[in-house]
Parts: C-alpha cells; sequence; structure tokens
C-alpha cells in the first residue's frame, strides 16, 4: 500500500476537484441513472460526503485514479528510467556504449 499524505485534506480537494469535473463531464443526472439512485443522492453524496470520503482515502494511503490510468510500482519505474536513460546516452554517444 502507498504512502499516506502527509496532507490528506489538500488530497481530497483536489481528488473532490477532479470528481466534480469528471461530473461535469458525464452529468450527475448520468451517473445518477447508472447508480440506479436520483440524482439529488449524487449531489449530497459530492456536496455532503464526498471531501470526507477522499481525505480518509488518503489517510489510508490510497487514491482515486481514472479508470485508464494504469499503475506501475517503484521498482519498475526505475527499471524503466534506467532503460530509458541507458537508450538516450545510446543515442546520444552514436551507439556507442555508454
Amino acid at each position: 500500500m502507498g504512502q499516506s499524505s502527509s496532507d490528506p485534506l489538500a488530497t481530497a480537494r483536489n481528488a473532490q476537484a477532479a470528481l466534480l469535473q469528471r461530473l461535469r463531464e458525464i452529468s450527475q443526472t448520468e451517473a445518477a441513472r447508472q447508480l440506479g439512485v436520483d440524482k439529488s443522492t449524487i449531489n449530497r453524496l459530492v456536496n455532503a460526503h464526498a471531501e470526507a470520503l477522499l481525505g480518509l482515502l488518503a489517510v489510508a494511503g490510497l487514491q482515486v485514479v481514472d479508470s485508464r490510468a494504469r499503475f506501475i510500482d517503484d521498482e519498475d519505474l526505475q527499471a524503466l528510467r534506467r532503460l530509458a536513460s541507458h537508450g538516450l546516452n545510446h543515442v546520444a554517444t552514436g551507439g556507442a556504449d555508454a
């Protein structure tokens, strides 16, 4: 599990802003339809409870991400960076080993 945020309230506010942006894109009416609830329920959840719930997730070291995003752990990211750096050095030196 990831580290908890040093400022869970700021993390929660950022996540809430992203949630509101996405709800503007898909509409609260569509979200309500897909969940089988009234639009007022979505409105109440977002306005009254989203920041607290998102803050709780941040304290727990969890985050909400776009469903199109993919996770890569730190070890794999470090390996990719090393490979990319080696490749760039290889190009910069005209193909000689760096």
